[in-house]
This record gives C-alpha cells, sequence and structure tokens, in this order.
C-alpha cells in the first residue's frame, strides 16, 4: 500500500461511511430516541435480518450470506441492550414473533449444537438464531468441548454437520445426526476485559473468532429521564420488512456487477498486505475479512430488492468490516495485566548491539527494531538513556557522496567520557583505627530533657487479610 492509502487505512470509519440502502436510513431515523451506538444498531440489524433470509438467499458464489455479529463495550456504557432493543423496533412485530420462534440460547456443547439444528429440520421455519448476552459465560463452557468449535466454523461455511448418538432401548443401534445445510445466525454481547480473558489463543488459531465481526461500541447520547419510553418513537421499518417478503418469495439469484468484482481483486490485495503487518497473533481475526464484506454487501443488496450487488453496497460493507477489524485489532490486541509487558526501548537496543558484536550502524539499528515503528526522536531519546553507547560518524567512502554513516557502538565507561574513573586507595593510606560513630540519645536523656516517652503502637488483634488473588485491591 502506498502512503495515502496506509493513512486511509488508520481513519476509523464513521457510521456515515457505512449508511447505506433501508438499513442505514431506518438507523439514522431511530438515533434520537436511542441511546445505542449507531453502528452497533446496525450491527444488530445485520445479524438479526441476515439470519432470518438466509434459508432463502446465498452469494453469488452460492456460500451463504449470514453475518454473525458481537458488539464489544462496557457495562451500562457500551449501552448494548439499548442497540439490541432498538434494532428490534426498527425491524417490527412481525421479525420479533420470528425471533421468538428460532431463538436459540445456551448451546455448550458441539453435539447438543448438532442435534437442535438436526430437530430444526422438521420445523416449519428452516433456521435458527442464536443470541447470547453475556458471550464470555457461554465461552467458559464451550471451551471445554473439543468439538464445538469445529461445529460452528461448519455453520458459517455451509458445511454439513453430524453427531452419532445412543439410540433408545436396550440393544438398539447408534443413530447419526446429519444437518447438510445448517442454517443460523448469531448474535452477542461482551465486555473487552472478559472477551480478552474467554478467547483462548488455541482455539483463535483455528480461525472461529474470524468469523465474527466484534463491534466496539458506546453510549451514543444520554436520553433523560423525563422521557419515560423512548423506543416507542421508533417506526419499524416499511422497505426492511417489503425486502424481506421479496426474499422468501422470489429467492433471487445474487451477482456481482463488474465495479464490484474489480473491488474485491482490490480489497484481497489490501486486506493481504494488512494482514503480513499485524501479529500473528491478532491478525487471525482478520483473516476472513473480504469473505465478511461479500456477506455484508448481498445483505445490503437484499434490502434494496436488488439481484445485482452494486460497488456502492460494497463501498458501505467494506467500511463496516474495516470498522469491526480495527475493534477486533484494539480489543484482542490489548494485553491484559497479567501478561508481560512490552521491553523498554534502551533494552532492546542494548540486546541488538549485543548480537550483533556490540557495533552496527544506525539504520541496520532501525531496520531491527521495526523499520518505521520507532522514528528518528525515539531513538536519539533512548541513547541518551545509555551513556555505554556511543554514537560516531564513520569516514566517508571514496566515491560516494551523500551523508556519511553513522555507527553506533558499545564502549568501555573509561572511552565513553561520561562516568568519572575509579580511584584506587592504597592499602596503607586506610586509617588503622576505626571510626567511632556517635550513639542516639538514650530513653533516660530524652525523659530528663523534660521530653515524654513515646508510646509504642500496637495494632489491635483480629482476623488478617485472606491470601487470594484479590488480595492486592484490599
Amino acid at each position: 500500500m502506498d502512503e495515502e492509502q496506509e493513512e486511509k487505512a488508520k481513519q476509523l470509519p464513521t457510521f456515515e461511511d457505512m449508511a447505506y440502502g433501508p438499513m442505514g436510513k431506518a438507523v439514522r431515523k431511530a438515533m434520537p430516541h436511542t441511546e445505542g451506538d449507531p453502528v452497533a444498531v446496525l450491527a444488530v440489524l445485520l445479524a438479526l435480518f441476515s439470519g432470518l433470509v438466509t434459508p432463502y438467499v446465498t452469494q453469488p458464489s452460492g456460500r451463504p450470506c449470514v453475518v454473525w455479529t458481537a458488539l464489544v463495550g462496557p457495562s451500562n456504557q457500551g449501552a448494548k441492550g439499548y442497540a439490541y432493543n432498538t434494532g428490534l423496533r426498527i425491524l417490527g412485530k412481525p421479525f420479533e414473533r420470528i425471533l421468538r420462534a428460532v431463538k436459540l440460547s445456551a448451546i455448550h456443547s458441539g453435539p447438543g449444537l448438532v442435534s437442535v439444528l438436526a430437530s430444526d429440520q422438521r420445523s416449519a421455519f428452516p433456521g435458527r438464531m442464536y443470541l447470547t448476552f453475556e458471550w464470555s459465560n457461554d465461552m467458559g463452557r464451550t471451551n471445554k468441548c473439543s468439538s464445538y468449535g469445529e461445529v460452528m466454523i461448519n455453520i458459517w461455511d455451509g458445511e454439513s454437520i453430524s453427531n452419532t448418538i445412543k439410540g433408545r432401548g436396550p440393544g438398539a443401534e447408534p443413530v447419526e445426526e446429519y444437518v447438510a445445510n445448517p442454517l443460523m445466525g448469531f448474535h452477542a454481547h461482551v465486555q473487552p476485559r472478559t472477551l480478552q480473558l474467554a478467547v483462548k489463543p488455541q482455539r483463535a488459531a483455528t480461525g472461529l473468532y474470524n468469523r465474527f465481526l466484534l463491534f466496539s461500541c458506546k453510549r451514543s447520547q444520554r436520553i433523560s429521564e423525563h422521557v419515560q419510553r423512548p423506543l416507542d418513537e421508533i417506526k419499524a421499518s416499511k422497505a426492511l420488512a417489503d425486502a424481506f417478503r421479496w426474499v422468501m418469495e422470489e429467492q433471487p439469484a445474487m451477482e456481482w456487477s463488474s465495479e464490484a468484482v474489480d473491488a474485491l481483486d482490490e480489497l484481497h490485495r489490501k486486506y493481504d498486505a494488512l494482514i503480513d503487518e499485524l501479529p500473528p497473533e491478532t491478525g487471525v481475526f482478520i483473516e476472513r475479512s473480504v469473505e465478511q464484506i461479500k456477506r455484508v454487501a448481498t445483505v445490503l443488496a437484499v434490502t434494496q430488492q436488488r439481484t445485482v450487488i452494486p460497488a456502492a453496497a460494497l463501498s458501505a460493507a467494506e467500511a463496516i468490516v474495516d470498522y469491526a477489524a480495527q475493534s477486533a485489532t484494539e480489543v484482542m490486541g490489548e494485553q491484559p495485566s497479567t501478561r508481560s509487558r512490552a521491553r523498554p526501548l534502551p533494552e532492546r537496543i542494548l540486546e541488538i548491539l549485543a548480537k550483533n558484536g556490540g557495533a552496527m550502524t544506525r539504520s541496520q539499528m532501525v531496520t531491527a527494531l521495526g523499520g518505521g515503528r520507532v522514528t528518528k526522536q525515539m531513538l536519539d531519546d533512548a541513547l541518551k538513556l545509555l551513556p555505554q553507547v556511543r554514537e560516531t560518524l564513520l569516514p566517508a567512502e571514496e566515491g560516494k557522496s551523500g551523508p556519511r554513516t553513522r555507527e553506533l557502538r558499545v564502549v568501555a565507561p573509561s572511552e565513553g567520557g561520561r562516568r568519572p574513573a575509579l580511584r584506587v586507595v592504597p592499602q596503607n593510606s586506610l586509617p588503622t583505627s576505626p571510626v567511632r560513630r556517635q550513639k542516639p540519645p538514650t530513653a533516660t536523656a530524652v525523659r530528663a530533657a523534660g521530653r515524654a516517652p513515646a508510646k509504642k503502637k500496637t495494632r489491635p488483634k483480629g482476623r488478617g487479610i485472606p491470601q487470594t488473588a484479590f488480595s492486592h485491591l484490599i
């Protein structure tokens, strides 16, 4: 990426970049009556709407278009519940009735999830919506099931899932539960700190969590207590209801516009470069960003009752997924206090010099420290704290113009000229008799001076502080 693209990539997209079609319009109209974050409300709509239409429409490639979202924000201040209820009001009563019928929660094992979806194949509405408002609690249980992550990955990918259970009755043969085309939406709420602790590195490495779009959210405003039921002012979106009815009746075959195809090729290059720059433990959370963009763009086009996905829908989808990608890298990149922190720059400089024989050029040092991550001023400030490192100009090479090369070298204290040399005292010049120290005044002397003796402080007897993991907070 060039400098202009890199600078643009660092800027967090705004809601206006994401607002597209009936969904963007509905969220914008609802904002005066809610405390929810507009991006969070949009994430709720994407999850719920895509989860309900996924039995009837796919991406142009035939892959599912369902979008799994999670709101990541502090309790109360994140207004996650406010955002969810706002999304329900925008969808309206018919959607709420369907959601109540297909809602799933508290499925803590892979075999249990297979059994539920296998029984759904005989229900009136094909598909389920998994809703969990304390996602970290679910993670704590599902982390104990070795097959849960694999089942969730297969569901998101649209691959078949199966499980073998015992037959009923004595001597009955095992029965295989099989779902050829699992259909399930997903939406969750979680706090940043608990998410960091609940996501296990080995589970994240499988790619499970890059199937979810994580959205950092916070309260958009504080509505006065005089307004008792502000959400009652939100009107259901007729356009979204019409789009849902259209997709159920038509089951449209989606396709990309030629402009969108060109944009997708560019997006692959963009995210390949970004993932290469990030540490593996962080980059794993955005490895499927292009696939996520395709899904979001498909859903946005469906809300307009269009079978050809335009480049404008893809652009809005890119902003939505970029926001989620930056949310994920920021939340998961923050190290909990129990983990080790990054070492100071001066310490890293000394270690690098030691590995390179104690001397190297300044440009070589900048490269070893991570290139552009360490500025000239940062390096200069660090060198001021290292008196044992001397920076000198090397002689100019014949026939070579331009600035001379600067070398960093570890020197002995006497060479650096920054520390005083140690003075050696001859043995015979030491004093022969020990120096007598004056004793402190005794209690009798203090009492004689007219002062009352100091009372000895005693601690009241009682129970000691329990030595638990939280003792440092007491």
